[in-house]
């Protein structure tokens, strides 16, 4: 349809009018086919776009929020179509809404699309490390080899159907026989039917097993798999969860690689156009990326940063908390082991307070309806977790922090005791009607083993 309606306008003039045309919200139709996952009317669009626009104009990237494409793609989690984006449009990864969100920031608020978000339990997550997705590769637009053959090219087109019944005996040989047999016979195939077999050309198991022996234990996996409950589709869901959190990392590597969130010469590169003619205003303190992760419990991200940028470990909000109050504060144990592994007891990281003179102990005693939840059910084995964290962080922080008191002259125990009043009190609520509920229960088996055992 795309190809159809651009076809029909001859000069590159009247293209690019056609294609910068928006919608109610500012959305171009190349932001339209990325909101909506349609990969080939991208890579079309993408190519149209190369031939008529100035370089480094991204106004069709772009609606009237400040959102690009790229922020679309990773909110819609279209990581495939983001990884993409990333080595198509390098010019926008820095490119911030009106919010000051940047698309690293979208991605450190989707927890669900890494391994630590996961809540695969028991033989799921035996699957899991069992089975195997492809990475995300940079791909060649088919659409610009069909610009080529529209402009010039008259030789008859391939015929469909004979590549795809060759394909698909390709794939059932492949996947039968093993890896190391046809590992780039698709390779044709792949340019001319990307979209209709990348799904199918997924195998299960890691491309190590290439020997004979390796064939016959993938074999056996997935009888005692199948054996055990686990059918086709249940495989399916997880390898398609696992491919998620695979290809978020990828486009979490290809957005810090460009990254210039440290650099101090920095500007809201992506705002600024929109604000170059209006009144210097104070600022607000935005939060930065690794403050978003640690909000979220993703470790994947932190840790990436850190790496990337280790002068990232000062970053502050506007209450002046850093990553370590902000990942005790929310509960999230994984970012804070992280923390301690990587930094010593004794590190400025451990002894720093916010605003209100509270430290990392204040923060694990203070409960109320802003804190996350621990996974268990009922109020007392919630009272009987946030004990043993409030433990577990008195335990690693240094001497002289453990007694230290805030502004209001409060110590971590006083505001221990003070936040969580309520909690105690449905705790104790809690245990008396399951109480009840045992009580009317071990009646009722009692009253039946005596009747029963009762002599006529």
């Amino acid at each position: 349809m795309c190809r159809c309606i651009i076809s029909g306008v001859d000069n590159n003039d009247g293209k690019k009018r056609l294609l910068c045309l928006t919608d109610k919200k500012g959305e171009t139709p190349l932001f339209r086919a990325v909101h909506y996952g349609r990969k080939e009317a991208f890579f079309y669009l993408h190519a149209v776009l190369s031939e008529v626009r100035t370089v480094g104009d991204f106004s069709f990237c772009r609606r009237e929020d400040g959102q690009t494409i790229l922020h679309d793609a990773i909110i819609r989690e279209n990581f495939d179509l983001a990884f993409q984006i990333i080595h198509l449009y390098e010019g926008i990864i820095n490119y911030v809404d009106k919010e000051k969100d940047s698309p690293l920031h979208a991605l450190a608020k989707k927890s669900a699309a890494f391994r630590s978000g996961s809540t695969l339990r028991g033989r799921d997550k035996i699957v899991y490390n069992c089975v195997s997705v492809k990475e995300l590769k940079q791909e060649r637009p088919r659409t610009e080899m069909i610009l080529k053959d529209e402009a010039g090219s008259n030789h008859p087109k391939k015929d469909p159907t004979f590549p795809k019944f060759t394909a698909l005996t390709k794939l059932l040989y492949r996947n039968t026989v093993g890896f190391e047999h046809g590992k780039n016979e698709l390779t044709e195939v792949d340019l001319e039917n990307r979209s209709n077999i990348v799904q199918e050309q997924q195998c299960l198991f890691p491309a190590s097993y290439t020997s004979r022996f390796g064939c016959f234990l993938r074999f056996l996996c997935i009888t005692l798999l199948f054996a055990s409950g686990y059918g086709p589709t249940s495989i399916k869901k997880i390898q398609k969860e696992k491919e998620k959190h695979l290809w978020a990392s990828q486009v979490l590597s290809g957005l810090l690689k460009k990254a210039n969130m440290y650099d101090k010469k920095r500007t809201s590169r992506g705002l600024k156009s929109e604000l170059s003619e209006e009144a210097p205003q104070k600022e607000k303190i935005k939060e930065t990326a690794i403050l978003v992760a640690a909000k979220h419990g993703i470790v994947e991200i932190v840790e990436k940063i850190l790496v990337d940028f280790s002068v990232a470990i000062t970053d502050e909000d506007e209450d002046n908390r850093n990553i370590l109050l902000v990942a005790v504060e929310n509960r999230h144990l994984a970012v804070y082991k992280k923390l301690l592994k990587k930094y010593p007891r004794n590190n400025v990281v451990f002894q720093k307070v916010n605003k209100k003179g509270d430290t990392a102990l204040h923060f694990a005693a203070t409960y109320g309806d802003h804190v996350r939840p621990w996974p268990v059910p009922g109020a007392a084995l919630q009272m009987q977790w946030e004990i043993k964290w409030h433990e577990f962080v008195e335990n690693t922080m240094p001497v002289h922090i453990l007694l230290r008191t805030n502004m209001e002259g409060k110590t971590s125990k006083e505001i221990f005791s003070i936040t969580h009043k309520a909690l105690v009190k449905a705790g104790g609520e809690w245990l008396t009607s399951m109480a009840t509920s045992c009580s009317v229960v071990a009646t009722l088996i009692a009253t039946v083993a005596f009747a029963s055992s009762t002599i006529p």
